[in-house]
């Protein structure tokens, strides 16, 4: 089935922020390495990497054309959301964990209104759009625990 025009802006829309979205979790996964939440980014990672695929499912599906500038144009974006003061230049900063992790939490949110989306205006029929959420919801269950113990961790790294 064909999507119309709105539908398919919005489909492509969230398929070049999905894209953006593998990548910071790839890139955040690598530098939480030796965490105690390290190993859960790496599985989060993987997840959000199938969930992209799933996009480009549903994309397929609804005779949507993909944007070919989309995937170098979420490169840049993604790279250019990490240029920020934190306070330190040559190391990392205590506080990057913790936003690096809300990072990560604002992608998953928006990912899980996505797929709400879908599945309250039937577009995403061709994949169990009420699973997604439910899965998203997992995920956010998964970067809140995270989160937490990286925040906690912040109050030790101030009294030094």
């Amino acid at each position: 089935m064909r999507a119309s025009r709105p539908i398919a802006v919005y489909l492509r829309d969230h398929e070049t922020a999905a894209q953006a979205g593998v990548r910071a979790f790839r890139r955040v996964a690598g530098s939480h390495r030796s965490r105690p939440w390290g190993s859960d980014l790496v599985h989060l990672a993987s997840q959000v990497r199938d969930d992209l695929r799933t996009e480009q499912r549903i994309l397929r599906a609804r005779r949507v054309r993909r944007r070919r500038l989309a995937g170098p144009i979420a490169s840049i974006g993604e790279r250019v959301g990490r240029l920020k003061g934190n306070g330190a230049v040559v190391r990392r900063s205590p506080t990057t964990d913790v936003v690096e992790l809300e990072a990560l939490i604002a992608i998953v949110a928006m990912k899980r209104a996505h797929w709400r989306t879908l599945e309250l205006a039937s577009i995403g029929d061709v994949v169990d759009a009420t699973a997604l959420v439910a899965r998203a919801d997992a995920q956010l269950r998964r970067l809140a625990s995270a989160h937490e113990q990286a925040a906690a961790a912040l109050h030790g790294a101030t009294r030094r």
